[in-house]
């Protein structure tokens, strides 16, 4: 899949982490408990926050439970 078609799933993610209080990718990856929480390096994960790339499944799941995104809220609709 190119790119661009992550690119709102990256501009969601992007707005919720900040919407969390995390100003920067790193910090919130860091806090979240990095490689051992997220099952990816850091690179992995800004691939995806960046739109590079598209995130697994786990992947999703442990950046919702990190951002405390129920899947009721609009945002967690919008997202994913």
């Amino acid at each position: 899949m190119a790119k661009d078609a992550w690119e709102p799933f990256a501009q969601a993610l992007r707005e919720a982490r900040s919407a969390k209080g995390f100003t920067s990718a790193r910090a919130f990856y860091l806090k979240s408990g990095g490689r051992p929480y997220f099952g990816a390096t850091y690179r992995q994960y800004m691939n995806v926050e960046n739109g590079a790339s598209s995130p697994s499944p786990q992947l999703v799941e442990k950046i919702a439970l990190a951002l405390q995104i129920s899947s009721d809220e609009k945002r967690a609709r919008e997202m994913f």
